[in-house]
């Protein structure tokens, strides 16, 4: 797994961009089942090939996840002529629980891409995008990204001397409830200095005293303007497909059949070809490194 985030981090930081653009927006903006079962798919593949223990971990709680948000539709909207049952008065109807089923996966979907994006667009990447628009901006969401994972590790650490103190309890909800509390001040202290000592450290070496410069260890390479091109093209013909209307569907009162004609199947393809656009790049360099190793 390692060894695929290493090949992806070769990409540049403008294809990686594109790539996630693509295939969120679509997925965000298209309610339609064959869509978002692509982008769940897709998204669980990409996601495997970068980090196996994440997606195995993550499993019960994606699960659990799906299943309230696919509930949560039929039981506050009860649109749609055709009536299940009744839950306390209210009808649960099948459109609805269609339509948060489709929903479930597309959140689903959307959240899968977003721990993808996490792997392989570091805080270099957004420094190398934005640097140049907006250093100020780029350097406080590289500072962000940083601090987050620093500040949960952090407070792992912390809980644990605690505990190993004695000063952690865990017999009843109230005593778990105290104790995270006293390990979330102290965390909290801990992050106010560790700013301050950041600050003083960036004052003294300099920083805004003159103009920044920016190191940038990418290159736009081939490989990176054949994959941002062929996925412009894909997005460009999806959104016209989608503005005609290839793939639209109603789902109240009554739902409407799936879109299978000439046009929503290209629109299907097209969008599992921008969505498997990172695979293909990664057996490509795989293939590229393995004729190089053998010269």
């Amino acid at each position: 797994m390692q060894e695929n985030k290493r090949l992806l981090m070769r990409l540049h930081p403008i294809t990686t961009l594109c790539y996630m653009t693509a295939v969120l927006g679509i997925a965000m903006f298209c309610v339609n089942p064959v869509v978002q079962g692509c982008s769940l798919i897709c998204a669980c593949i990409v996601l495997r090939m970068l980090s196996e223990r994440i997606v195995w971990r993550r499993v019960p709680a994606f699960v659990l996840f799906f299943v309230v948000i696919a509930g949560i539709n039929p039981l506050f909207y009860h649109n749609g002529a055709t009536v299940l049952f009744y839950l306390n008065g209210n009808r649960i109807t099948l459109e609805a629980v269609r339509y948060g089923i489709c929903t479930a996966c597309m959140f689903g979907g959307v959240f899968l891409w977003c721990r993808s994006l996490s792997q392989i667009f570091s805080s270099d990447r957004i420094l190398c995008l934005l640097g140049a628009v907006s250093p100020k901006a780029s350097l406080v969401c590289s500072m962000t990204l940083r601090f987050l994972p620093m500040y949960a590790r952090q407070m792992e650490k912390t809980k644990a001397q605690q505990r190993l103190l004695g000063l952690y309890r865990e017999n009843t909800l109230i005593d778990r409830i105290r104790g995270s509390m006293k390990v979330f001040a102290a965390v909290t202290t801990w992050a106010l200095e560790h700013s301050m000592h950041t600050a003083d450290s960036m004052q003294a070496r300099g920083y805004g005293a003159c103009r920044r410069t920016q190191y940038r260890r990418w290159r736009f390479r081939r490989l990176d303007a054949a994959l941002c091109g062929w996925m412009l093209l894909l997005f460009i013909a999806i959104v016209i497909e989608i503005n005609r209307g290839s793939v639209s569907m109603r789902f109240y009162p009554v739902t409407d059949a799936i879109p299978f004609g000439a046009e929503s199947l290209f629109v299907y393809l097209c969008y599992a070809a921008v969505c498997l656009a990172l695979p293909a790049a990664l057996c490509l360099l795989r293939f590229l490194r393995m004729m190089r190793e053998r010269k």
